[in-house]
């Protein structure tokens, strides 16, 4: 029997090669001995263990064209092993399953019937259960779980969300139920670490996530590994004044702030006033409506573009990364150049706009792929020990 120390480097060096598979879907063995530093031998039982145990899968073999030995490439496996991730939101809770590449392909939503944080946690766990079931009990490796505001991922305590109220929740007895590892990050640096892995930012150094939803946040990063702060509190960007003073007056006191002029729900409220939309009508009404055409919606729309773009130009000004990306509904195409022009009057250098501000590439499961992505990325640290785990849980 292998002593600890040697046990745990060979879990290790397991973790370091299923997370350049994760990385890089499609590499060889081949390269996996040049992006790891380890033996050709190290690296063929490695992937040999790994496919044995399902979590990476070899794909069909390609042959240069100067002919040699047939390249397989490998990749996550698709089955049979899922992750969870949850995003607890103003009205719903959404929930999602993928597999070990991030691909989603189970999600379902569901309606809060109340903002408090009891009936909320019973709804995250019935949600839970449910995935679960879809998934197969013993196939769940891991879940991730995401919200707004201030959270403390070590402790697994939601520190402040004030769009529901929440102040100093704590999810670890809710998670601590569970047979496998659970995780739980502000919806932004969830987002953040999505992006960095599959979509704008990826292969990217240094990064800023901004999104815009029904609250406002944003996330820096610097090759992969995201800022927090010392009290897990980076990143947010409620109070940057970003236009002339609206109707809505912020807590602080004032009423140009991020947080009051350009969310989803201050948008919604600003078309409520304009008569767009009914008076229970939400962001979707709004975003219908510009769809069909109608002026006014769009009038409002790229004036939030425009404002998010402020906020963007001095968040790249702080942090002079290579890339903003935006998400949430103003991510929009048609705004991109709204968004531009915010930006470029707040930022230094404004001719670099273009190619400095993006939009997401997440899609449209991005609130889930954000909290799985999470997940994913804990359970590729330590990939064999997960699933030492499950087998004796």
């Amino acid at each position: 029997m292998p002593s600890a120390g040697v046990a745990n480097l060979r879990r290790d060096n397991a973790g370091l090669v299923a997370r350049a598979v994760f990385d890089e879907p499609g590499v060889s063995r081949s390269d996996l001995v040049e992006v790891t530093g380890l033996s050709a031998g190290a690296v063929t039982k490695i992937v040999s263990h790994l496919l044995s145990q399902g979590v990476v899968r070899e794909g069909a073999p390609t042959t240069s064209s100067v002919g040699g030995r047939p390249r397989v490439p490998l990749r996550p496996s698709d089955e049979p092993y899922r992750v969870i991730g949850i995003h607890i939101g103003l009205r719903w809770l959404v929930g999602a399953l993928a597999d070990l590449g991030g691909t989603i392909v189970h999600e379902e939503t569901v309606a809060h019937g109340s903002t408090k944080p009891g009936p909320v946690l019973d709804g995250v766990a019935a949600l839970l259960d449910r995935l679960e079931r879809v998934a197969g009990r013993r196939h769940v490796v891991a879940a991730g779980l995401s919200t707004a505001g201030w959270v403390d991922s070590r402790r697994q305590v939601v520190v402040a969300n004030p769009d529901i109220g929440w102040v100093d929740v704590d999810l670890r007895p809710l998670l601590a139920q569970r047979r496998y590892a659970t995780h739980v990050d502000s919806t932004v640096r969830a987002l953040a670490s999505a992006e960095s892995r599959f979509g704008t930012s990826r292969g990217v150094d240094d990064s800023v996530q901004v999104f815009v939803g029904n609250f406002v946040g944003s996330a820096a990063s610097h090759r992969g590994v995201i800022q927090r702060g010392s009290h897990q509190a980076a990143g947010l960007v409620d109070h940057l004044p970003v236009g002339a003073p609206g109707p809505v007056r912020c807590r602080c006191g004032r009423s140009d702030c991020f947080g009051v002029l350009a969310t989803d729900l201050a948008v919604a409220e600003q078309a409520r006033r304009d008569g767009l939309i009914g008076e229970s009508g939400q962001i979707e009404d709004l975003l219908e409506l510009w769809r069909s055409g109608d002026r006014g919606a769009d009038r409002l729309l790229r004036r939030r573009a425009v404002q998010v773009g402020r906020a963007v130009g001095l968040l790249a000004n702080l942090y002079d990364p290579d890339t903003v990306v935006v998400s949430g509904h103003v991510a929009q195409e048609q705004h991109l150049i709204d968004l531009h022009k915010g930006a470029a009057e707040r930022l230094e250098r404004a001719d670099i706009v273009s190619r400095l501000v993006h939009l997401t590439a997440l899609g449209e499961h991005a609130l889930t792929r954000a909290p799985a992505a999470v997940a994913l990325a804990a359970f590729y640290q330590d990939p064999l020990g997960a699933l030492g785990a499950l087998g004796s849980a």
